[in-house]
Parts: structure tokens; C-alpha cells; sequence
């Protein structure tokens, strides 16, 4: 028996058509119909419960809007940086004087970087979802309630 080889630049071909379809067919995979879960259903025993066990977001770094303490100026996110919004983080072999004045005041629930660019929900859904459905409310970690 006689083994079959194929010349190399068919492989190539081959190979190169192959990622070719797989680019093209890539946009299609988001086009399935959006599925939408019941969240009435979902939270309808938790809404009106009393007590109930609060539920921590903790967003992360993109997702918490920075704010410089001394100017009162929001860093993050901000379309329109100045000069000295205290974003860059301080760097001297001096550990004790790496300090910036950056807080993390509330989560970002939409943002928008440019005048032309779409408003971004980034946890919008998130917390419009416990607050509709789940009948929760913001709090506020110094004036936690009685």
C-alpha cells in the first residue's frame, strides 16, 4: 500500500481557506435570538421578603469611578483627562510616598468616553435588576442601616 501525500502548498491552501470560512462565519455566532430570563419569576419569593441577605458587587477597577480627593474631579471613567488627575500612579523607590489621591466613590453603572460614541451600560442592568426584581436597595458601606 502506498501512503497518499499532498503537496504542500495544498495544505497551506486548505488550511488558509479553512481560517477564511471561520473568519467569515465568526459575526454570525451573535446572531441567535436574545434570550431574555423571566426575573419577575425568578425574584418573585425575594422582593417582598424581609431580611434578606445582602448581595456585595464588588466592580473591580474598570468598573468603580475614581474621583482625585483634593480637586473633587472624576478620573474613572472620563473621556477628558487634565494633566494632573492623579490617574498615573506615583512611582519613587520611597514606598511610603507612592501615594495618589484617588478614591473609589460608587460603581459605574453607565459610561460614556466620547461625545460620538454610544453610552456603555457597564453594570447598569446588573443593579437595575436587584433594584426592580429583587426589591433591593443601594447602601452605603460608612451609614449601613439600622
Amino acid at each position: 500500500m502506498s501512503q497518499r501525500t499532498f503537496p504542500r502548498s495544498a495544505l497551506v491552501v486548505a488550511c488558509g481557506l479553512l481560517l477564511l470560512l471561520l473568519a467569515a462565519l465568526a459575526p454570525l455566532s451573535g446572531c441567535g435570538a436574545r434570550r431574555t430570563p423571566n426575573l419577575e419569576r425568578i425574584f418573585a419569593a425575594t422582593k417582598t421578603r424581609k431580611g434578606k441577605p445582602p448581595i456585595i458587587v464588588v466592580p473591580g477597577i474598570l468598573g468603580s469611578q475614581l474621583v482625585n480627593q483634593k480637586t473633587r474631579e472624576v478620573v474613572w471613567p472620563s473621556a477628558f483627562r487634565s494633566a494632573t488627575d492623579g490617574l498615573a500612579l506615583p512611582l519613587s523607590p520611597d514606598l511610603a510616598a507612592n501615594r495618589d489621591g484617588l478614591v473609589a466613590e460608587r460603581i459605574v453603572e453607565t459610561a460614556k468616553l466620547a461625545r460620538l460614541a454610544p453610552e456603555v451600560y457597564v453594570y447598569y442592568e446588573l443593579l437595575k435588576a436587584l433594584r426592580e426584581y429583587g426589591g433591593y436597595r443601594d447602601g452605603d458601606w460608612d451609614h449601613p442601616p439600622p
